[in-house]
């Protein structure tokens, strides 16, 4: 099993805390710096714990999950500014770094992977986006054919608190999907369930990306929901998506 401990990253505005877990044998010099899900409003502290720790031997490196600011006591761009600030912080420590994310934080690893290109650095190696949030308004059909009107209801939710409804819904720094130019962004492994409301923004990430120039691999699992990657139900998904991070690395 991997094992946890606990750090903090000097910020202008406070410490943020970070979670390394650590596999219990270190094959690789990767260092996967991760955005847990949560709508931008909550952390899952149990479920991203053990989502790290399995990503941590899977992978067999050190995933550094970062307990970014929440809205709606801190609305964007607080949490992008969390994983810049993470960014720099991570790449001090290897030079094959990995940015993951999933949900709220596949919009997070990819805002900061726009960040980094737009400021010249640092050198990310490839992002990781696992059912991503990467546009609020938009009216897709895997988003009007639900299934589960949960998932939809939260991610919704999440969006209005993060942006306040005041923010410009087509800055990338907050909707990814809205940049203008994907050119020159590090490749990317794009995981969607089928199922899921966020599937077709993931989609049409994944196809612009392409069109930049930039190497995808998209991945969609059939009949997979939302989140499918820390339920129980969902085992087989889950470590074949592990599976298929593993295999990046080597």
């Amino acid at each position: 099993m991997a094992t946890v401990k606990y750090t903090t990253i000097p910020a202008a505005h406070g410490p943020i805390p970070v979670e390394v877990h650590l596999p219990e044998k270190l094959a690789r010099r990767t260092v996967i710096l991760h955005f847990q899900g949560g709508g931008f409003v909550t952390h899952f502290s149990a479920q991203n714990e053990g989502l790290c720790s399995r990503l941590a031997e899977a992978c067999g490196c050190a995933v550094a999950s970062v307990i970014y600011r929440l809205a709606p006591n801190h609305p964007f761009p607080a949490a992008t500014d969390d994983a810049l600030v993470a960014l720099q912080w991570a790449a001090t420590m290897t030079k094959d770094l990995v940015v993951c994310g999933e949900s709220a934080g596949g919009a997070l690893a990819a805002a900061s992977t726009l960040l980094a290109r737009t400021r010249g650095g640092p050198t990310i190696a490839q992002q990781w986006l696992i059912y991503p949030m990467l546009a609020g308004g938009m009216d897709t059909d895997s988003r009007k054919n639900a299934v589960d009107d949960q998932p939809m209801a939260n991610i919704r939710a999440g969006w209005s608190a993060y942006t306040e409804g005041n923010v410009d819904m087509t800055d990338p720094m907050a909707a990814p999907l809205h940049a203008n130019d994907l050119s020159g962004l590090p490749s990317a492994l794009i995981i969607v369930g089928e199922n899921d409301p966020l599937r077709d923004e993931a989609m049409l990430y994944a196809g612009r990306l392409h069109r930049a120039g930039v190497a995808v691999d998209l991945h969609r699992f059939a009949d997979a929901p939302h989140g499918f990657l820390t339920s129980s139900k969902t085992q087989g998904q889950r470590e074949e998506a592990f599976e298929l991070m593993r295999n990046r690395l080597t």
